[in-house]
């Protein structure tokens, strides 16, 4: 992989991410705004956009080689394990982000 195909898909992913805020997220949390709901910042916003992306790349990519291993069998370099710690620490770290970053408060009363 040379330093162009990095660089582009990086891009790609920093606009899917502003093009999924400016047009889905950030319309309704103005509306939430609008009418005296809560509603997030943009930071957090951002942050469970890439919490989210996250944990969707590494845990899709945990399934593709957990469904590799139960058709072909133990590797000799990878095996459950290996795929458990590689892809389900960042899975559940990005998980636990993302949910913290999308709790809402309770309006007080």
């Amino acid at each position: 992989m040379t330093l162009e195909q990095i660089w582009l898909f990086v891009g790609a992913v920093v606009l899917g991410i502003a093009v999924v805020h400016f047009l889905v997220t950030r319309p309704r949390e103005r509306k939430r705004q609008n009418e005296g709901l809560p509603h997030f910042t943009t930071f957090r916003l951002l942050l469970a956009a890439v919490a989210a992306g996250v944990a969707l790349f590494s845990g899709g990519c945990s399934l593709y080689l957990l469904s590799d291993l139960w058709l072909r069998g133990p590797q000799k370099y990878l095996d459950w394990e290996v795929v458990a710690i590689i892809g389900g620490i960042p899975f559940l770290i990005a998980s636990i982000v993302w949910w913290l970053s999308m709790r809402r408060n309770k309006p007080e009363t």
